[in-house]
């Protein structure tokens, strides 16, 4: 209780000193804490529509201030020095509250000297305070600019997320049955230890893992998690590598596919592969009219996205909404939308020595 207190303490702090005036208006305000269910985040829109700009993607169990006369299907909240629109089904009021189960990451301060906790996802906002090397914070969520919304001791603010290290991926206890065959197996453990090359589809070569920075323009690559799932629904496992590039965590993924022999790797941005559920499917986004959700296709020479439901621009300023091919209405798609969105969320692993053994080593 005493963390929640102090947690609602520094979000009135905040919003008492946004420049903005957000704080200023007569409606009643009261507290909601965040649960989206089987997923581990929700989206904050800038309008209430799933079709609106995400201004950033929040963790549940996290608390928000909220309008208590919203009504229907979208509630105006302020998270931090951020306002927007959470669908009201992810938002629990009173008592409800304390029946959330949290699904914050933590995460370690990385940057020898430091890094400053800021009032706003700004390098222009007031410095609160210091956070020291390997200082722990609670991760609340992720602005649309990648500022790590936290909370360090009993104070709440903002930290670019290239100088934090997400650190509670899923230890391994009961391994996990894996859809693959024993050669398979094999090949993935030795390229997720650095020992074999894969084909970079991306490159046309041959590589190490650990030479993939030449696939990001010479940057430093790091591996932080790692999942196994059927990505193209061919009722094989596929590698999913997320990779932090000069310290952006979620920059983007590496896909390994082993067939016939040998391993494949796709480079896949962010936005390609988003909220990733265990049974392979996937959200992706290229504009605020451009998005859906679906499976890979993985070829030798590149990959490609294979829709479930989508929507996009039209010629004539309408959007177009299409389910397996076919026309459906901004209703039907909502309601895909909605369905995809409460899918269980893929299980990800610390990309440790000790995961990788406890998958893979011993199958063989």
């Amino acid at each position: 209780m005493k963390r929640i207190i102090s947690l609602l303490l520094c979000l009135l702090c905040v919003i008492a000193g946004m420049p903005c005036g957000m704080a200023e208006t007569n409606t009643q305000l009261a507290s909601a804490t965040i649960d989206g269910g089987n997923g581990d985040r929700v989206h904050l829109r800038a309008e209430p529509s799933t079709k609106a700009t995400s201004l950033g993607l929040y963790f549940t169990g996290t608390q928000v201030l909220c309008e208590l006369d919203s009504t229907g299907e979208w509630t105006k909240v302020i998270i931090g020095a951020e306002s927007g629109y959470m669908k009201s089904k992810f938002l629990r009021l009173g008592n409800d509250q304390g029946n959330v189960r949290s699904k914050q990451p933590f995460g370690n301060v990385e940057p020898i000297n430091g890094v400053n906790l800021r009032s706003a996802p700004s390098l222009e906002a007031q410095v609160d305070r210091k956070l020291e090397r390997g200082n722990a914070v609670t991760i609340l969520g992720e602005t649309a600019s990648h500022w790590y919304y936290v909370s360090a001791s009993d104070c709440v603010g903002y930290v670019s997320a290239k100088y934090i290290s997400i650190t509670n991926s899923a230890e391994i206890s009961d391994v996990p049955d894996i859809n693959m065959n024993p050669g398979d197996l094999k090949l993935y453990q030795l390229v997720l230890n650095n020992e074999s090359q894969f084909f970079s589809t991306s490159d046309r070569t041959n590589l190490y893992l650990g030479q993939l920075n030449g696939s990001f323009d010479g940057l430093p690559v790091t591996f932080t998690q790692f999942a196994v799932v059927d990505l193209d629904a061919d009722g094989m496992a596929e590698i999913v590598v997320a990779l932090s590039v000069n310290g952006n965590a979620y920059y983007g993924y590496e896909v390994l596919d082993a067939r016939e022999g040998k391993v494949y790797g796709y480079d896949l941005v962010y936005r390609a592969l988003e909220d990733l559920k265990a049974d392979g499917t996937f959200s992706y986004a290229s504009g605020v009219e451009d998005t859906g959700f679906g499976t890979l296709k993985l070829g030798d020479k590149e990959y490609s996205i294979e829709p479930i439901a989508y929507s996009e621009p039209a010629e004539d300023g309408h959007v177009d909404y299409v389910h397996n091919g076919m026309p459906i209405t901004d209703e039907a798609y909502r309601q895909l939308c909605d369905i995809q969105e409460k899918k269980a969320p893929v299980t990800w692993y610390e990309f440790t020595d000790e995961n990788i053994e406890k998958l893979f080593g011993h199958r063989y």
